[in-house]
């Protein structure tokens, strides 16, 4: 599918309402044109309010006005495998806002993963990954790279002080970073 142009009053490509769950949106160009190369914005991607064990997965969310997922008081929602804030073929096409926010209680949720295919493109927006109020959530194996802003942003609720990276190395083929985390525990 095609989802574009939605953008009357900041509206989304995709809205879920309250208490919806086991939702699976994938395979979408949501904000481009068919080819997925030239913006046609919705106001956001994608927003959704307490939604759960939902799947977005293999997406092409680029060139919204907003941003291109905005979750607020969702659970055990997998983000996986979308290019978000590019073309199809990795060109620029950033959502105006942010790549994916969490806020507001979002809990149990994953943004990307460590099996083949899971992690995110997450590129050109204005902040890569936001979350507020909303602990308990996990990014992994993302390339969240070339954002205006930072890559991932801890903005409020228990963890507000994003990590340092202090150092980091390729070799062997692994990838080893080191720094630090000012945190609460279980959060």
């Amino acid at each position: 599918n095609v989802i574009s142009g939605n953008s009357i009053c900041g509206n989304p490509g995709i809205a879920f309402g309250s208490i919806r769950t086991g939702n699976i949106v994938e395979g979408n160009y949501i904000g481009t044109n068919p080819s997925g190369t030239i913006a046609i914005p919705n106001g956001y991607g994608m927003a959704s309010f307490a939604t759960q064990n939902a799947t977005i997965s293999g997406n092409l969310i680029s060139g919204n006005s907003g941003g291109g997922i905005n979750f607020n008081d969702v659970q055990g929602v997998e983000i996986i495998g979308n290019r978000i804030g590019t073309t199809i073929t990795g060109s620029p096409l950033g959502n105006g806002a942010y790549g994916v926010r969490l806020s507001q209680g979002t809990t149990g949720s994953t943004i990307g993963g460590t099996g083949p295919g899971t992690g995110n493109v997450i590129e050109f927006n204005t902040v890569g990954v936001l979350v507020e109020f909303s602990p308990g959530n996990a990014v992994l194996g993302n390339s969240i790279v070339q954002n205006v802003g930072v890559g991932i942003q801890i903005a409020s609720g228990p963890n507000p002080t994003p990590p340092v990276i202090t150092a980091a190395s390729v070799g062997g083929g692994d990838v080893s970073i080191s720094g630090t985390l000012n945190s609460t525990s279980n959060t």
